[in-house]
């Protein structure tokens, strides 16, 4: 808008100090200069704003660093909310071609000795003998099913339906259909993504049919094939039995000398995943470490990543503005030099969130996270957990370290390697109340109490920078307060609302400025004018008298 109002009036033709011989445009530039200067004052509220914006995001951004690299449960290496991310073990098996083991969360370090007899195997029906090579050549998964059927060499299949032109198959009571003129590719593929669970196939190199069940166990060979009269089954040689998948069968095994079964290859006892390789009438030993290292490793990154939060956040909070570097205005920048510009303004961003009450209640929030007692959920809401961050290790440093953790690598080894369900708890215990941004003071004091710190650290982040909306339509304070990209509040929120509200305000002054300098020319205009008349007066009756 200030743009289109000079344009209007820097057309006006200004002829002045004709008659006077004063230099009125030096004049009224120095008149126009305290309204220039308060222009120039909200246009530096303004800035501040912005680069007060641009802070409050810094700080957004750094904790949804914390929460994608610690919290996030499509990551369940780091996601120290999971008791899976603390099962870190070393595992050694003396045979890995009978089978191999993984460690569960809370699985103490020990050796299993696992002998196999069965293997558990899928149950299946393959083409007794290569089915097609006849006159009409070999099959191709391109072809129709209307000429694979012709080049099948123990029959040809019938089509049927209500236009006499399709195929149709019942596997495990599920109806699979295809038309004549579609390929044998499409018929798989419908078999393989219907609710049937088999995998049907075939091989133009062995020119065999294989149907198998997709899991492995006895329970496969309950599943039937029917080809509804079409005669795909004898047609393509499949040896189904009774019209049943054959040859299913479970693992059969024994666990430290307890004998047992599984339908699958791979199963978990007590914590312990493992998974038979295919060796059988063989035993092997099982040995499981903890990885201590691995585990303090993922703790102590998290501690890593918590004080620098807290020491980029406190930072923030104490760096003292600098009112003797306030924003430039434009002249100024027109008189200085880029990298004079860029010095000046690192000074002048300084200090725009201190004593910031946002940053002081996270940074309070947090402290108090790791320190408050940890209420045990067994049942007794009054009992403490016995054990505490100090008492595995991590404390935090004097005063001056302002809520930073410092970690004794020996005793964080040593209660991890010893009390690792202790550990686990500390770290994941989670409330019965779920997290809500809408809990009553009852339900988020329950909360907190019987929160581990994990969790306690997940609802301050949540409640600072959640997307989603609490009953009054409010998401997480920082971003109701400066937004951030690729949410909705990158335009909506506090911060650009005062903005906005500046830019209305500059609009105005920007136009009374325009106005009370035409208003100078206009009075400068007719001071000239009436000189003019003067002088033309006085040469007239000079004239007279003369």
């Amino acid at each position: 808008m200030a743009s289109s109002i000079s344009s209007v009036y820097n057309t006006t033709l200004r002829l002045t100090g004709l008659s006077s011989g004063i230099d009125t445009e030096s004049i009224i530039k120095q008149l126009m200069q305290i309204e220039q200067m308060k222009v120039d004052k909200v246009k530096q509220e303004k800035q501040l704003l912005e680069w007060k914006k641009e802070d409050y995001r810094s700080i957004t951004n750094l904790l949804r660093s914390f929460k994608d690299e610690y919290f996030d449960i499509l990551k369940p290496e780091t996601n120290m909310r999971s008791q899976s991310a603390y099962a870190k073990y070393d595992e050694t098996s003396s045979d890995p071609d009978v089978a191999t083991a993984i460690g569960g969360a809370g699985v103490i370090s020990t050796s299993h000795t696992l002998t196999v007899s069965e293997i558990a195997e899928a149950a299946k029906a393959e083409s007794s003998a290569a089915v097609s090579g006849g006159a009409n050549g070999t099959i191709s998964l391109n072809d129709t099913l209307e000429t694979v059927s012709a080049k099948l060499t123990a029959g040809s299949i019938t089509f049927g339906g209500a236009n006499n032109d399709e195929l149709t198959l019942t596997i495990n009571g599920v109806t699979i259909t295809a038309k004549k003129n579609e390929t044998l590719n499409t018929l798989i593929n419908r078999v393989n993504s219907s609710n049937a669970g088999v995998k049907m196939s075939y091989s133009p190199f062995l020119d065999k049919f294989t149907i198998n069940a997709k899991e492995t166990g006895l329970s496969g060979n309950n599943i039937t094939v029917t080809d509804n009269g079409s005669g795909f089954v004898s047609a393509t040689r499949l040896n189904l039995v009774d019209n049943k998948l054959t040859g299913g069968k479970d693992a059969s095994f024994t666990l430290d000398g307890k004998t047992s079964t599984s339908k699958s290859n791979t199963f978990t006892i007590d914590g312990v995943t493992y998974t038979l390789k295919g060796k059988t009438g063989a035993s092997t030993t099982i040995t499981l470490e903890q990885d201590t290292d691995g585990i303090y490793n993922l703790i102590k990154g998290f501690v890593d990543k918590y004080n620098e939060i807290i020491s980029t956040i406190n930072n923030e909070y104490n760096e003292k503005r600098n009112r003797d570097y306030p924003p430039l205005t434009d002249a100024q920048k027109e008189e200085m030099t880029e990298n004079d510009i860029k010095l000046w303004e690192e000074k002048a961003k300084a200090g725009m969130l201190y004593r910031d009450s946002i940053l002081g209640n996270i940074t309070n929030d947090m402290r108090r996270a790791m320190y408050d007692s940890i209420y045990t959920t067994s049942g007794d809401s009054n009992t403490k957990l016995s054990y505490n961050l100090a008492s595995i290790g991590i404390t935090t440093g004097s005063y001056q370290d302002m809520g930073k953790l410092i970690i004794d690598e020996n005793k964080l080894k040593e209660a991890i390697k010893n009390s690792p369900e202790q550990v686990i708890q500390l770290f994941t215990q989670e409330s019965d109340v779920a997290y809500s941004p809408d809990l009553t003071a009852v339900q988020r004091k329950e909360r907190y109490e019987e929160n581990g710190i994990i969790y306690r650290l997940y609802d301050i982040i949540e409640n600072n920078i959640r997307t989603t909306r609490d009953s009054s339509g409010k998401k997480g304070i920082l971003l109701e307060k400066a937004g951030i990209a690729g949410d909705l509040t990158d335009t909506n929120n506090l911060m650009n609302t005062a903005i906005a509200e500046k830019d209305s305000l500059i609009d105005t002054l920007l136009v009374k400025l325009q106005e009370k300098e035409e208003r100078y020319y206009q009075k400068f205009a007719a001071m000239e004018e009436a000189l003019s008349r003067m002088n033309s007066q006085s040469a007239w009756i000079s004239q007279q008298m003369g």
